[in-house]
């Protein structure tokens, strides 16, 4: 049995271009001039100038709460904030709060929100927006209906708002330092029209404030000149904010290449969605830096439903079977992988290989056995994977490897807006599906494990009971034992297949500074040199 968390992996096929998970599907190129912030001396801080971020491609929507794509996050963390936010160590942290109480029973929590701030459009922020906010929160996200399960939100004056549950709970300020968890005004949506906000209504709080999107071309945030930081230190997404650049210009140049080149040059500041053989381009130039930030991890989601997959012994089998090093290879250099059963990041607290001696095993042969033993008839399992290099290598790795314990596998290949929507028909033909998790710090997050969430396709009592545990737990060690349960049980019941864990990699120019890879890519107490 392999060890886990294992950093001796196996030696490595070579190969002509190394994927990154982080690139998704980039539609035109683009063009741009850099910035024309002032000359400054080096490490002090210049005011002024244009940003420009090139990246792999363009979001579809700039609305967290209808996805949880990492290019819409990469946008809308820079225009709307929580009432928390993670700081480096991943503690959620107030933002838009000034203080708050949680009652001797852990069932109430009593938010007072900060004097000062308001959003994009003028307003003042009070509790009724938090309100509004939290309910769409509630309705549209696994993440906010598992939070908010059993809550009365309420709002006594304007400045308080109130958080009731029935039981303890002690994951409640972690769901609302989530992405999908940001305060808009009431008043847009009130008026709002179910799916997606457009673009000009995404108002918040933010450094940054929407002024532009050119499809296809470039999408273009403004300072937003009365943004009030909360008065505590910068660390991760979280303390104080400032906005050095005048604007964000946001342009995709699909070929990795053709980036790297746009970045030396100067035409970009910074750009993401490189693999490892990038790597090597980007050491070389004179003027970038190489800049890697953990995105997530790559997993083969499992439609449960269906057969032959609908049996959790089977599943079981097949994991004992999986080499999750040969995922990992396809990524290049080592750097930009790791092997890890955690379902979280094994750089957080809750970090653990509970329940995973069989992640990574490797033993075909015992795969073989378990799998007659349990019954498996020879019906096929079709892989389902949109139209991209990246998971469509995923995908055919696991093929490979489930053929080799004699199970029949087919890839079936879509686009991706095919592929979003038929993972929310378990009925429509498919066993499995090439996916990633970005990297949440909160297991409440994990939309595969939701009972009920559109993504998920399992309903077992043991694992509800466990989440049910890990929300009402509120000492570290009961959070700990809490999440251990949960592991424990995804690795009972193998809802999905863990393969490797992640990092995107960043080409930075040289003129770029203040550049911190902490949680998640921000651009804010980021200035241009040059």
């Amino acid at each position: 049995m392999k060890q886990h968390l294992s950093t001796n992996k196996k030696s490595r096929r070579s190969w002509t271009t190394a994927v990154s998970m982080g690139a998704i599907l980039w539609l035109t190129a683009c063009s741009g001039s850099s910035g024309d912030a002032p000359e400054a001396e080096s490490g002090e801080p210049v005011e002024g100038g244009t940003l420009n971020i090139a990246l792999s491609d363009e979001p579809s929507t700039l609305d967290t709460m209808t996805t949880r794509s990492v290019l819409t996050q990469i946008f809308s963390t820079h225009i709307m904030e929580q009432l928390f936010a993670l700081d480096a160590n991943f503690e959620p942290q107030p933002m838009l709060v000034s203080d708050y109480e949680l009652s001797e029973d852990g069932t109430v929590y009593t938010f007072n929100l900060r004097d000062d701030v308001t959003f994009h459009n003028g307003d003042e922020l009070i509790s009724d927006d938090v309100v509004a906010s939290l309910a769409r929160f509630k309705e549209l996200t696994g993440v906010g209906a598992t939070a908010l399960a059993n809550s009365e939100v309420s709002a006594p004056d304007d400045k308080t708002v109130v958080v009731s549950f029935e039981q303890p709970n002690g994951n409640l300020l972690s769901a609302l330092s989530d992405r999908q968890a940001p305060i808009y005004p009431a008043s847009v949506l009130e008026s709002a029209e179910p799916g997606p906000l457009p673009p000009e209504d995404i108002i918040g709080t933010g450094p940054y404030e929407y002024t532009n999107w050119a499809p296809g071309v470039e999408i273009i945030l403004s300072e937003y000149d009365d943004y009030a930081p909360v008065d505590a230190e910068a660390s991760g997404v979280a303390g104080k904010k400032i906005a050095y650049a005048d604007e964000l210009r946001f342009a995709a140049v699909p070929d990795s290449a053709s980036r790297i080149a746009a970045i030396e040059s100067g035409q970009f500041h910074i750009g993401e969605g490189f693999g490892g053989d990038d790597a090597q381009l980007i050491n070389q130039s004179p003027t970038l830096e190489a800049n890697r930030m953990r995105l997530g991890k790559l997993m083969m989601i499992v439609n449960t439903t269906l057969p032959p997959l609908d049996d959790p012994a089977i599943r079981r089998a097949i994991q004992v079977g999986l080499d999750a090093d040969a995922f990992g290879q396809v990524l290049g250099d080592e750097e930009n992988w790791n092997t890890s059963p955690s379902l979280l990041p094994s750089d957080v607290p809750l970090s653990s290989d509970a329940g995973a001696e069989d992640y990574n095993r490797d033993d075909v042969e015992e795969a073989k056995r378990l799998l007659e033993e349990a019954g498996y008839d020879g019906t096929p399992i079709s892989i389902m994977t949109p139209a991209l290099s990246g998971p469509r290598s995923q995908a055919v790795i696991m093929q490979e490897q489930l053929q080799n314990m004699g199970v029949e596998a087919t890839i079936d290949e879509v686009e991706l807006t095919v592929m979003q929507t038929r993972r929310g028909e378990p009925d429509s033909g498919w066993n499995m599906v090439s996916s990633q998790v970005s990297g949440q710090t909160d297991i409440t997050q994990t939309s595969f494990l939701l009972c009920g969430n559109r993504y998920s396709y399992i309903c077992e009592e043991d694992i509800d009971q466990a989440m049910d545990n890990f929300t009402s737990s509120v000492t570290e060690e009961e959070r700990q034992e809490a999440y251990n349960q949960i592991q424990e049980e995804f690795y009972e019941y193998v809802p999905a297949y863990l393969t490797t864990e992640f990092w995107d990699l960043y080409a930075v120019h040289e003129d770029l500074e203040g550049f911190a890879n902490e949680v998640q890519p921000f651009f804010w107490n980021t200035w241009i040199s040059n």
